[in-house]
């Protein structure tokens, strides 16, 4: 959803109103205020689709990735944790130096912010993907090239699994080719 400066403003100023006034409506003023200053409007109708019915918004190509990278993470982490201790040592040896805590990283806040932005209105705004709340979602070095290829062969692994949970093999191959191809 894309806001004008003007709309913006009105909006901001609806939701001070909201806040002065103590108003506890249908519509949460505090989330529309958050995802207007924090440039994340394509937050809004996610979340309310009741007003917005069927108009069709384009989402940043970010918020797609995302949704994708976190996915993944989730399915990952969920997966690596329903594993035996033997076949936890059998990931981290195969998928070195990537097997031995699988656990989603975060963004590059410096390289990857708008990434970071998205992922943090998801999980602290959202509600979604809560298994991640809580922790510092900034990777200190770029991930996404590595999430790019990791999501090439979870898409790989997904079309032969249609259980939810990756097997042991599943989980190595997603996770070696995070592993730069000429490092």
């Amino acid at each position: 959803m894309k806001l004008s400066s003007q709309e913006k403003l009105i909006f901001v100023m609806l939701c001070d109103i909201y806040e002065k006034l103590g108003i506890d409506g249908e519509v949460n003023h505090k989330f529309i205020a958050k995802s207007i200053f924090s440039d994340n409007t394509w937050a809004i109708p996610w979340e309310l689709p009741g007003i917005f019915g069927d108009e069709q918004f384009s989402d940043p190509p970010e918020v797609e990735e995302v949704a994708d990278i976190l996915e993944m993470w989730s399915q990952l982490e969920a997966s690596y944790s329903a594993l035996s201790a033997a076949e936890k040592t059998r990931v981290e040896t195969e998928a070195s130096p990537f097997g031995r805590e699988v656990k989603f990283p975060g963004f590059d806040g410096n390289n990857e912010s708008r990434h970071l932005s998205v992922a943090k209105h998801f999980i602290k705004e959202m509600g979604r993907w809560t298994e991640f709340e809580g922790r510092d979602l900034n990777s200190h070095a770029p991930s996404l090239a590595a999430y790019r290829r990791m999501l090439e062969a979870m898409n790989r692994a997904r079309e032969s699994n249609a259980t939810g949970l990756l097997s042991v093999g599943e989980i190595v191959e997603v996770l070696k080719v995070r592993k730069h191809p000429k490092g």
